[in-house]
């Protein structure tokens, strides 16, 4: 779970596994980042992004985006049964939607989130958010809360029981948070922050939820109500992704003079309070997970020729250090894709996690024209 578009991460030059399923049990073998066989697409499809991936098991993971050609645009569902990927209809839907989200939280209960947004001429829309369930057979839309009048709704993320996103009126736009409670999605009211958009939500065991947001936004919820959070950034300061555990908050992002000029951000909860922990280099960090094996970030590093090469780093204890397995972009021997193809530029959008932390997943798409889905995973 995390933000969407923004987001980038890594490509790398390595063979597809012997073994497809990543089960974490090959005995001492060291844990390494593959390709996994192709998406397949859907049909009409030209260009296709990935946006977010979940994990309910190592053989049961779902990924969650984006497609569109000249005449047409619509959600896209697939899953991995620890063999292959295969393209999972979603449901008749009444605009256009753009997922942006997914939570699998068993093989029979998937929660996807996004916005539906229809810009054809004449007959405009206003954005409105979605959700998405599969129950193990198929997917159904689920009623949200109608916005007010004139008002649009996105939704960026989910976790569990939560989803948070934005409203917009007027051109201003403000946090949005539902919470689902006996099977029905309501608005949970939280602090009215004008020009805030919610892009990450994460959950505890304990009940704690965490949202972040840009600008420099924390919020927290302790059981009764959301509240603003001080943490050292500033304005300027984007954050794109939470990781949440007992006791342990991660936020991730980035620190931009310009909207092409950042460097990563990274903001750790500790007994102390919050502050800023080192990150090797790159430009942005777009994705954070946290499991019992350990704390990395997913980014980006922005070329000298504009486009963003893919980046991962593993916290040590005592920094974010990149991870020397990946090759990098453009490096000597690549990346080569499945098809055999050099990638120049590679943004991946959503990245996950076993709770053991043997098991990372990442997804986005290769840059085109056309666009086409990128997944690697590592175990």
């Amino acid at each position: 779970m995390g933000t969407h578009l923004a987001r980038s991460l890594v490509t790398a030059g390595l063979a597809v596994a012997a073994t497809l399923a990543p089960t974490g049990s090959a005995g001492a073998a060291v844990p390494a980042w593959h390709l996994p066989p192709p998406v397949p697409l859907p049909p009409g499809a030209t260009n296709t992004v990935l946006q977010d991936v979940a994990m309910a098991a190592p053989d049961d993971v779902w990924a969650v985006g984006t497609w569109w050609n000249s005449q047409a645009e619509g959600p896209f569902t697939v899953h991995w049964n620890g063999q292959a990927w295969t393209l999972v209809p979603p449901p008749e839907l009444s605009q256009p939607t753009y997922l942006t989200g997914v939570d699998a939280l068993a093989s029979d209960d998937v929660w996807a989130v996004g916005s539906g947004d229809d810009d054809a001429p004449g007959a405009p829309r206003p954005t409105t958010a979605v959700i998405m369930h599969f129950d193990g057979t198929a997917w159904t839309s689920v009623p949200v809360p109608a916005a007010p009048a004139g008002v649009e709704s996105n939704l960026d993320d989910i976790d569990g029981s939560w989803a948070v996103g934005h409203t917009e009126a007027d051109g201003v736009s403000r946090p949005l948070v539902l919470h689902r409670t006996g099977g029905v999605w309501a608005v949970s009211p939280t602090p009215d922050l004008p020009g805030v958009e919610l892009t990450s939500v994460g959950t505890t065991a304990g009940g704690d939820v965490w949202a972040v947001g840009s600008p420099a936004t924390v919020l927290h919820f302790d059981g009764t109500a959301w509240t603003r959070v001080d943490v050292p950034v500033t304005g300027k300061s984007v954050l794109n992704s939470v990781a949440a555990a007992a006791g342990d908050v991660w936020a991730a992002g980035a620190d931009c003079v310009t909207p092409l000029v950042c460097v990563p951000l990274v903001l750790h909860r500790t007994a102390t309070g919050w502050r800023t922990e080192s990150s090797a280099d790159g430009s942005a960090v777009t994705e954070i997970v946290a499991s019992k094996s350990g704390v990395w970030t997913f980014g980006y590093r922005s070329t000298v020729t504009g486009l963003k090469s893919g980046h991962v780093e593993r916290w040590t204890g005592q920094a974010f250090r990149a991870d020397a397995s990946i090759a990098p972009p453009g490096g000597p021997s690549g990346p080569v894709r499945p098809q055999g193809e050099i990638a120049s530029a590679t943004p991946l959008a959503g990245a996950t996690s076993d709770p053991a932390g043997t098991v990372l997943w990442a997804v986005g798409w290769q840059a085109g024209p056309p666009r086409s889905p990128n997944v690697l995973y590592r175990s």
